[in-house]
């Protein structure tokens, strides 16, 4: 089990991660190897998936691959920094930083939110990026979602959205963020 920090703790790693930022412009190398290991985990993250849906692996060791590969995910964003969009990160590792981020246990996902992407800027974390963090943080607390991120695929073609909490002003949260309203968002994941 990996410790939770308190949010003393992550406030001053979250002011250290900026620093760090700025310090991969100056070490090429170093954001390569973090790169490297982005795309290793992303991929590991993915084969896991796939093989738990085509029934090579069980559900038990699914959460366990997935908990080594958060480990080590957790790892890397203690060192390095999250991977923010428009930095010296690239969008492929940008995408692996977002997806591996929201497979992280409920705890290891708050964590991650208060700590990198709630006070990140939108040119660092996209806004549908940021209320995929919000509805899934609020759905794993037994909360309805705000913005209508979270959905399961019923069958082909046809989903059914989690429980959206007031769902007659769901197009009027989306547009403060910024985002396409709940239809155009049916369209797209369809």
């Amino acid at each position: 089990m990996i410790p939770i920090p308190s949010d003393a703790v992550v406030q001053r790693r979250f002011a250290r991660r900026f620093a760090q930022n700025v310090f991969f412009l100056y070490h090429p190398m170093m954001m390569n190897n973090f790169s490297r290991q982005l795309q290793k985990l992303i991929k590991e993250d993915q084969d896991n998936i796939k093989g738990f849906y085509g029934g090579k692996i069980s559900q038990e060791m699914l959460m366990d691959r997935s908990n080594n590969i958060s480990a080590v995910f957790l790892g890397l964003i203690n060192k390095f920094g999250f991977p923010y969009k428009n930095t010296d990160i690239s969008e492929e590792d940008y995408k692996s930083g977002i997806a591996l981020a929201l497979h992280l246990s409920l705890p290891q996902l708050k964590n991650v939110y208060s700590g990198y992407i709630e006070k990140s800027l939108n040119e660092q974390v996209l806004p549908e990026h940021k209320i995929v963090f919000i509805d899934k943080i609020r759905i794993l607390s037994g909360q309805p979602q705000l913005y209508g991120s979270q959905f399961r695929k019923i069958i082909k073609n046809k989903i059914e959205f989690l429980p959206i909490e007031d769902i007659e002003n769901v197009d009027q949260r989306r547009r403060e963020m910024g985002i396409p309203p709940l239809s155009e968002y049916i369209k797209q994941i369809s």
